[in-house]
């Protein structure tokens, strides 16, 4: 566990109790009884003095614990007191000292698969050992590179952590018995649980991914999926996954297609130096699955009617139910405020076009990055008057931890629909009424520019003779009245005047002269 603590033993139990304030979100108390143990091991591995006691439980599903930090000293104390009340010997395991940065791989060791060991030796001395329940992911980088992924757990302030080890293992493994990157890939993912043995309930091939980008085959196991690209293969324990979304694209079609799953994973997945938080599987929403690739077992198990066996239902269903999470849809109500009935506000963040989508209690935005963030964990969106263009403006989201996130390019259209959605869910905004205040609805703006035409619009002649001719109240005051306007009948009258002042000088003036022919 993270931080640092007080180990404790008496004659039935031994545990241990956190004391460093900077891990107190890890676990406070660890309790275990002394007649669990089955084996203990003392090595001189930690560095700085440091020693570690690694303890084995007989229990089914044993697990192997190990706690660091003791002093050299303490080694006589804990193995009197294990003999006495235990009936355990500690044995002290040998450590190499070489330095050499290559050994021999021994068999994985321990009967359970939480007390199994990844062990390199170095001249019979131990060079180091891996707890394979701790493996997250294994993966052949090459015919000779091994990479082996750990789970991130929480570490103390000034601690470090192993998350990464990649193993060189020379010769491709032609030889009977001999070992390769292939092979024990294989038995480290079978111990670890991280396999997908057996046949696959259903396979779906070619989904697009964001990222890593590109399209997969997935196949689809009772306690792991595996994602098969061009080049690598990963394999994804359902228990790490964490939340799914399924988001539809509507009339936006972000890439062509018409939804997605998105997989929130607790354990992110690697892709060489990069981090996957988040998978995003893509479907065109016409892709079926065949209806007899999927056994009869499989249709009852996941509760999906073989009418609606479209590749994303059949995902999403068989997904949520091996990982036990909800599967989240977008508020039909951020659906029905939206003018053109769009389930997503479609807006772009780092230049990259994409979708934001509102649920009860967080928001998420895809395609690439994505980005996912609960409501308590926002201290406002801002909308900034300033940042309001013709048809649409910006707004930005300020996380409590002071990140800001800004999102451009939004339609002015769906501000209705974005202010209702927060206002109902109680999520703070600022500047939204100033925003909403420089907003008129299209109706009033139609009305408005109408009305101002008509007043602007010269009236006809006949209009202006019919307006003369009509009875008025001797005490209507037009100079005071400044919606009247008069400019028809004034100009109506001075153009008649000067028509006709043409006419007569037309009449009276002579008739031009004629040319004279030229002399040849």
């Amino acid at each position: 566990r993270p931080g640092i603590g007080l180990f404790k033993a008496t004659a039935r139990l031994l545990g241990w109790k956190n004391t460093d304030p900077s891990a107190a979100h890890g676990e406070q108390v660890v309790s275990f009884n002394g007649v669990d143990v089955k084996s203990a091991t003392w090595q001189q591995s930690c560095g700085k003095g440091r020693c570690l006691l690694k303890l084995r439980f007989k229990h089914e599903g044993g697990s192997l614990t190990q706690f660091i930090g003791f002093k050299d000293t303490d080694f006589p104390a804990i193995k009197a007191h294990f003999h006495e009340h235990f009936g355990v010997a500690l044995q002290e395991q040998e450590v190499a000292t070489e330095g050499w940065n290559w050994g021999d791989v021994v068999p994985l060791e321990g009967g359970e698969q939480a007390s199994k060991e990844l062990r390199v030796m170095i001249n019979g001395k131990l060079g180091f050992d891996v707890p394979v329940a701790e493996l997250t992911q294994v993966t052949v980088a090459s015919n000779t590179d091994l990479n082996l992924e750990f789970a991130q757990e929480g570490a103390a302030v000034g601690e470090d952590v192993l998350t990464e080890l990649r193993l060189f293992i020379p010769g491709g493994g032609d030889d009977s018995g001999a070992i390769s990157a292939e092979r024990l890939r294989q038995e480290l993912q079978q111990s670890a649980g991280i396999s997908a043995g057996g046949e696959a309930m259903l396979t779906v091939r070619d989904i697009m991914l964001n990222a890593p980008r590109g399209k997969h085959d997935f196949e689809f196991f009772e306690k792991s999926m595996k994602i098969r690209g061009k080049t690598l293969t990963y394999n994804i324990r359902y228990q790490d996954i964490g939340r799914i979304f399924y988001l539809e694209f509507g009339k936006a079609r972000l890439g062509g297609y018409a939804s997605a799953l998105a997989f929130g994973l607790n354990q992110p997945m690697r892709h060489g130096k990069t981090l996957h938080s988040w998978l995003v599987l893509n479907f065109d929403g016409e892709k079926t699955v065949p209806l007899g690739a999927v056994s009869e077992h499989v249709w009852k198990n996941i509760g999906v009617a073989k009418a609606d066996h479209k590749q994303e239902f059949m995902v999403a269903k068989l997904v949520g139910k091996f990982s036990g999470q909800t599967i989240i849809a977008t508020l039909s109500e951020f659906r029905e405020a939206h003018p053109q009935k769009e389930p997503g506000l479609k807006c772009t963040h780092k230049a990259q076009q994409g979708l934001m989508y509102f649920s009860k209690k967080s928001f998420i935005y895809v395609m690439k990055p994505v980005i996912w963030h609960r409501y308590s964990d926002i201290e406002a969106f801002h909308f900034d008057i300033g940042h309001l263009r013709g048809k649409s403006f910006d707004f930005a989201v300020q996380l409590k931890s002071g990140q800001v996130l800004e999102f451009s390019q939004v339609d002015r259209d769906a501000f209705d629909a974005i202010h209702k959605t927060l206002q109902k869910h109680e999520v703070p905004m600022r500047g939204a009424e100033r925003l909403q205040g420089s907003f008129a609805p299209a109706g009033a703006r139609t009305s408005t520019r109408a009305a101002a035409a008509a007043r602007n619009r010269p009236a006809t002649r006949a209009s202006s003779q019919g307006a003369a001719a009509a009875p008025r109240d001797e005490g209507y005051n037009e100079e005071e009245d400044e919606d009247f306007t008069d400019e028809g009948d004034d100009d109506g009258d001075a153009s008649s005047e000067e028509d006709l002042e043409d006419e007569e000088n037309t009449a009276a003036a002579p008739p031009p002269k004629a040319k004279r022919p030229r002399r040849s």
